[in-house]
């Protein structure tokens, strides 16, 4: 899940995620909240205009799902003109996904960067988390984001959407 942000845009977004910590919050966590909350966040999400990005892979091994998704994001961010990528930190992960990335920015000599952040650190990857928890529980969930969803792209059914010069065909 790629959450796309303009950066003249970024810091209403952030203040807008910001408004909507509880008391005794640091960040929303949407997997922790209840069901109605999740319906006012989604709804919030959708009204802040947020556009995002989905790659699926069914693949038995998470941790080759995750890099074969990752790479394809990159790749995919960059014919966008996407300068940054946060990506939400999880240690044990961190190390593949910068040698994934390596892989991707060798090829290309465009500015790109990439930071590893905890979810308190930038609002943004809470819009992703939400709106990934909803993708991936399907049903009512995912037709509340299917407006947000710019592409969809699912690398098992379409291998050739992770490759430089595919360009996604909307949603």
């Amino acid at each position: 899940m790629a959450v796309v942000v303009r950066p003249r845009e970024l810091d209403a977004i952030r203040s807008s995620l910001r408004r909507l910590v509880k008391p005794g919050q640091r960040r929303v966590h949407f997997k922790k909240e209840s069901d109605s909350r999740r319906r006012e966040i989604a709804a919030r999400l959708r009204e802040m205009g947020v556009r995002a990005a989905v790659w699926t892979v069914r693949d038995s091994d998470d941790i080759r799902a995750r890099q074969l998704c990752l790479s394809a994001a990159a790749t995919w961010l960059q014919e966008l003109g996407v300068t940054r990528l946060a990506i939400e930190s999880c240690a044990h992960q961190d190390v593949r996904d910068r040698q994934t990335l390596a892989a991707v920015l060798e090829k290309t000599d465009e500015p790109f960067t990439y930071e590893h952040l905890r979810p308190a650190e930038d609002p943004v990857l809470w819009a992703s988390d939400a709106l990934a928890w909803c993708f991936g529980a399907g049903g009512d969930w995912r037709q509340r984001v299917q407006p947000m969803l710019d592409s969809v792209m699912r690398l098992d059914h379409c291998p050739e959407n992770a490759k430089p010069g595919n360009r996604p065909s909307g949603r």
